[in-house]
């Protein structure tokens, strides 16, 4: 390799190291954290966007407050994911991924188990913007698809469609309203403070980078001898990046928009008359489909590159929403469910 390769920096390796983790495996651990990495994103997304949109309605008449302050919630944990996204990768430079997806699970349970005690909706919202949204941000997306593109160049689009998969997306909107109507809104709350109790045992299997066990990423054997990795973009450079901006509107129209779905969709269909049983099934329906496009949209962005992918995805997206400009049947309602669902996964 020239000299010019020997002096680019390498990506940091943390310095936290297990006697466990120095062990020579056998076999590539690459699956096994895909694995570890799909749990943790289901529990830091499922449980919350899976749930709320069942619960929203409960949670306005608990407080006796308006829909838009019930659904505050869900606002709180995307600007808490927003804006602190850029400091996951400064905290992963002193903190392993492992011990922040702990923190982040023990966060979210504590403000899960916390809820109950809300006495007014202000309270409530406290609890979500201080303890649950943190959690999310340090279990959830940036956390688990780092950990899994860590150990992936090859095929690294069809890993992280599988860490998307929306399993609990599609399973607990049904779980969340039967519990809400046999047992209450307290009982909800407290199964999804267990449910990211759930995690923890996994966490002493999580290895941040395949260099840590004297593996490498698949793939990397792959790559011509003499190519470099190019050295990182300055952060001002970045941000002066036209592409940089318009990827983020593009994202964050995308996201926002099933996001917004995800927490009115069952208000807005038993708003037009459905039982909330029916409401319900067309959210975990949307889940199912999400698993789907979870994986086909990683196959895509692998065959066509992630840009052309994201266009399709909201050329679809943008096609659905008419449905709701009007009330229509319940055929249609699915259709918008299930492409929604596919797209929400990208």
């Amino acid at each position: 390799m020239s000299a010019q390769c020997d002096l680019l920096p390498q990506s940091p390796i943390p310095s936290a190291i297990t006697q466990s983790q120095r062990l020579a495996p056998t076999g590539f651990l690459g699956w096994r954290m895909v694995f570890i990495a799909t749990c943790t994103q289901n529990a830091a997304v499922g449980l919350t966007f899976g749930s709320f949109g069942a619960l929203v309605l409960a949670i306005e008449q608990r407080f006796a407050t308006t829909r838009t302050l019930s659904a505050l919630g869900v606002s709180l944990t995307i600007l808490v994911l927003s804006l602190g996204a850029p400091a996951i990768n400064v905290m992963l430079r002193r903190i392993t991924i492992r011990r922040m997806m702990t923190m982040g699970a023990l966060l979210a349970a504590l403000g899960y188990a916390l809820l109950p005690l809300a006495q007014n909706i202000e309270q409530f919202l406290l609890v979500f913007g201080l303890l649950i949204s943190p959690g999310m941000l340090f279990l959830g997306v940036l956390p688990s698809n780092i950990l899994a593109a860590n150990w992936f160049i090859k095929g690294q689009g069809r890993a992280l469609g599988l860490v998307t998969m929306p399993v609990l997306v599609m399973l607990v909107p049904m779980a969340s309203s039967w519990t809400l109507e046999h047992y209450g809104l307290n009982t909800v709350f407290l199964a999804l403070a267990m449910g990211h109790l759930l995690v923890l045992p996994l966490m002493p299997f999580v290895i941040d980078r395949p260099e840590q066990v004297g593996q490498h990423p698949l793939g990397q054997e792959a790559v011509p001898a003499g190519i470099c990795e190019l050295p990182p973009i300055d952060v001002r450079t970045l941000l002066r990046l036209p592409v940089l901006w318009l990827a983020t509107i593009a994202i964050g129209i995308a996201v926002g928009g099933g996001i917004l779905k995800a927490a009115h969709l069952i208000a807005l269909v038993t708003d037009q008359g459905w039982s909330l049983e029916r409401a319900s099934f067309l959210f975990s329906l949307s889940g199912g489909t999400g698993i789907l496009g979870a994986i086909a949209f990683g196959w895509l962005a692998d065959k066509v590159g992630a840009g052309y992918s994201l266009v399709i995805n909201c050329l679809v997206q943008a096609g659905v929403w008419f449905i709701f400009l009007h009330p229509v049947g319940y055929g249609l309602l699915v259709v918008d469910a299930v492409l929604v669902g596919a797209c929400g996964a990208d």
